[in-house]
């Protein structure tokens, strides 16, 4: 035995082993953290203070859940890379007590129950690990409900004292892992089949054996019918007007039984089929293969490295053959049971992973069913230990690279939302209570409309003390149509409301925002730039245009913006723009040149032609017509469809003594 293989088998080596492999699988995500979708959720709720902020938002859902926030946002705040390692942690924490309760089940499957871990720290089913904050209280539920079946098997090797200690930890655990998430609720089927593979005796009769399995699985039973009390009768007797999750399926089924049957039967065989075989086939997506980019080579570097890793490993764990074929029809039957009663909460409100936004998440209770399968398969193929350890050293490769790919998606849009924010700050770096940004369509990926609004009175707002927020973001191409946009006067009424929360205010408290990354930066709407051409869908939202409506001194929440995006960058062009455009809605046409100069000496030019609009407009307004002509003559150069915009500010000039229109290609 080579000390490497000695080392392996230290009981502390799988812990340290599969920790490090988790953290090079979502390396990207720690060394560029962010923030999104429910993230923002959580972060607002902690600025508004106190476990009643929390109570009432989640109060329409899971009220119970909130104790999950109530002890980490204190401890790790607005801090995006401690929200990271937490999450991670917990789903670390929850990957060793699965391990451990395979290793006790299966007592000779040591290096199976490792490559089972493995495994789930990478599964490419579930992409969402980067949603950190909202994700940690799944995870925390999982760890919860993982350590629960830790005990409850080890609490069957222990003298009758600590058995019956072990068992009430172990059913507490339980009931408070469904009470907070019902994510893994479905996953208790699986305890009596634990139960029945560990004290089956070869020679025991059925029936006996059966008895015992319900002397000790009945402290659970009690857990789920806690669980099921609350659920289906406490919390719609104490708040009838809220119906979370319904399981829609279900009452299919009591109503028309054959079609709502024909239905579970098809949301089992699509995600079954996708969380055991086609998770893995899309992490060696052939189309995803871009040699040309560089992330490519990285994620694939990183992922034969965790897979040589995770080889050798394996190989250094004890085998034995024999058992394992033994073995096969309980890994096989506990898998199966796992994958079809941990997709149960999913399917019974008619959703499944396969489909709609942020899906994948439903797969989480799923994946540990669909890999004790995909090991199973491992054994039936074969019982030797080199063969399977290769096999899923491949499967780990896919895994982290899928991740990494993935995750490096999350860092770009993180980017995009950074970048968004420095250019709002730079034009708006003031907004009063009351104000309204409307974007024709979402500025940044991963990220929902409520979760904008979220931001933007995070961005802007001191504390927070009311469910009446200050602030709000509207989808404006998905809130209103074309016909009811142009209806609006400017003392139209603006509503919001997402669960507890409201919002209320007029179309003259309104600030039209057009941002897209690929076509230059963030534009402050202003029917000057109507004649451009438009980005976004944004031309609709001209007639709400108010472009002198934020202050120019800075209001914003300095000391969150700087915890969340770190400091303002330096040296880009869309800063002296947007600092441009704002001195421009007031007609401080000196700093505005002021603002060119200096964007001259670093060198730094517009990347769209109606960029150029603040300082033609500054040109012209000071009478200087040669660099007014030059700058036309630059902007036509980037796009001759800007030649009615350009044409119009030269229309418009004051001066007299203009020369003749140089604002045609």
């Amino acid at each position: 035995m080579t000390h490497f293989e000695r080392w392996t088998r230290k009981p502390w080596s799988f812990p340290l082993a599969l920790y490090a492999l988790m953290l090079l699988a979502h390396s990207l995500q720690i060394w560029q953290p962010g923030f999104f979708w429910d993230d923002w959720q959580v972060l607002l709720l902690a600025r508004q203070g106190g476990a009643g902020a929390f109570w009432n938002y989640f109060l329409s859902d899971r009220p119970l859940s909130i104790w999950t926030y109530l002890i980490s946002v204190p401890l790790l705040g607005n801090s995006a890379l401690a929200w990271q390692l937490y999450s991670l942690t917990l789903r670390w924490a929850a990957i060793l007590a699965l391990v451990h309760t395979l290793r006790v089940v299966f007592p000779r499957q040591a290096g199976l129950a490792h490559a089972a871990g493995f495994l789930l720290a990478v599964y490419p089913g579930f992409t969402q690990q980067a949603i950190s904050v909202a994700y940690s209280q799944h995870f925390t539920a999982l760890a919860l409900f993982s350590a629960s079946l830790a005990l409850m098997v080890e609490a069957q090797r222990q003298p009758a004292r600590r058995r019956r200690l072990y068992t009430t930890l172990a059913a507490l655990l339980a009931a408070v892992h469904m009470l907070t998430i019902e994510y893994f609720v479905g996953l208790e089927a699986a305890r009596p089949l634990l139960l029945w593979i560990l004290l089956r005796q070869p020679a025991e009769p059925a029936a006996q054996t059966a008895r015992r399995v319900f002397r000790r699985w009945w402290p659970y039973l009690l857990a789920g019918a806690a669980f099921l009390a609350f659920r289906f009768f406490l919390y719609p007797a104490l708040y009838p007007q809220f119906e979370p999750n319904p399981p829609i399926l279900i009452e299919n089924l009591l109503a028309s039984p054959l079609p709502a049957l024909l239905r579970l039967l098809e949301l089992v065989l699509q995600d079954g089929l996708f969380a055991v075989i086609f998770a893995w086939l899309n992490a060696f997506d052939p189309t995803a293969l871009n040699l040309d980019a560089k992330i490519t080579w990285f994620g694939w570097g990183l992922g034969l490295l965790a897979g040589a890793g995770v080889f050798f490993y394996l190989r250094g764990q004890p085998s034995d053959e024999t058992a394992a074929r033994r073995d096969l029809p309980g890994w096989l039957a506990l898998g199966g049971l796992a994958l079809l009663s941990g997709g149960l909460p999913v399917w019974s409100t008619n959703r499944q992973a396969i489909a709609g936004a942020f899906s994948d998440r439903f797969t989480l209770g799923m994946m540990f069913g669909a890999v004790l399968l995909l090991a199973a398969g491992m054994l039936w193929l074969s019982a030797s230990q080199r063969r399977w350890s290769l096999v899923f050293a491949v499967l780990v490769a896919g895994g982290v690279a899928a991740q990494t790919l993935e995750l490096n998606r999350y860092r770009l849009h993180w980017e995009m939302q950074r970048s968004y924010t420095w250019q709002l700050l730079w034009r708006a770096p003031s907004l009063p209570p009351g104000s309204a940004v409307i974007g024709p369509v979402l500025p940044y990926g991963y990220s929902g409309d409520y979760s904008v609004a979220f931001y933007t009175n995070l961005v802007y707002a001191g504390a927070l003390n009311s469910d009446e927020l200050p602030y709000w973001w509207f989808n404006g191409t998905r809130t209103w149509s074309p016909e009811q946009i142009k209806g609006k006067k400017p003392t139209s009424t603006l509503k919001a409301e997402f669960r507890n929360l409201t919002f209320q205010s007029t179309v003259s408290q309104s600030l039209p925002v057009a941002y897209n990354p690929a076509g230059g930066c963030l534009l402050v709407l202003d029917p000057v730039y109507a004649a451009g051409t438009p980005l976004n869908a944004e031309q609709d939202f001209y007639a709400w245009a108010n472009p002198a409506y934020p202050a120019r001194e800075a209001g914003y929440n300095a000391e969150f913006v700087r915890q969340v995006f770190g400091e303002a960058p330096q040296g880009e062009w869309c800063q002296y723009f947007e600092q441009a455009d704002l001195a421009r809605a007031y007609a401080d046409w000196p700093a505005v040149l002021r603002l060119w100069q200096e964007a001259q000496q670093q060198n730094l030019t517009p990347q769209q032609a109606r960029e150029f609009v603040p300082f033609l407009q500054a040109f012209l307004e000071s009478g200087d017509f040669e660099s007014a002509r030059q700058l036309s003559q630059d902007a036509l150069t980037l796009d001759e469809q800007a030649a009615p915009l350009l044409c119009g500010l030269w229309q418009a000039a004051p001066a007299a003594e203009k020369p003749a229109l140089p604002c045609l290609p």
